[in-house]
């Protein structure tokens, strides 16, 4: 956390020291939401704290500007990565599992037959039908 504290200008507004800046930015890289940090450091909005990773980043030159774009397209891709593998894990061979998985969903009250029929991607009616049958 940055150690060091605005100070105020004549003119009422705050001056942030580039020290400041830079550690606040440095939380937002390593993970931290904007609208958090704003908060925990007594910033007036989250967009100012992103102007100044632009700015910062600016000053650093292309390679930064470079790394930043390869860290997001690298966690957009381990996104998609899991998304894949999940879709082939959960995939059933029978739609009768599904409607199964379903039953034991629904009896747990885990969730309503309409919202499983939704995350499932199956129709409503062909899952009562099954129930009955």
């Amino acid at each position: 956390m940055p150690r060091k504290k605005p100070q105020p200008a004549k003119s009422g507004r705050r001056v942030f020291t580039p020290e400041f800046k830079q550690e606040a930015v440095q939380m937002l890289l390593d993970g931290h939401k904007a609208s958090s940090v704003a908060e925990r450091l007594g910033v007036s909005h989250a967009n100012v704290l992103y102007r100044w990773k632009r700015e910062l980043l600016a000053e650093s030159g292309p390679v930064a500007g470079a790394l930043e774009t390869r860290v997001h397209e690298l966690e957009v891709e381990r996104e998609r990565d899991v998304l894949k593998k999940s879709v082939d894990y959960f995939r059933p061979q029978r739609i009768t599992e599904v409607y199964a998985a379903m039953e034991a969903i629904v009896a747990a009250n885990a969730a309503s037959a309409l919202e499983a029929c939704g995350v499932l991607g199956v129709s409503r009616s062909a899952y009562y039908a099954w129930r009955r049958a």
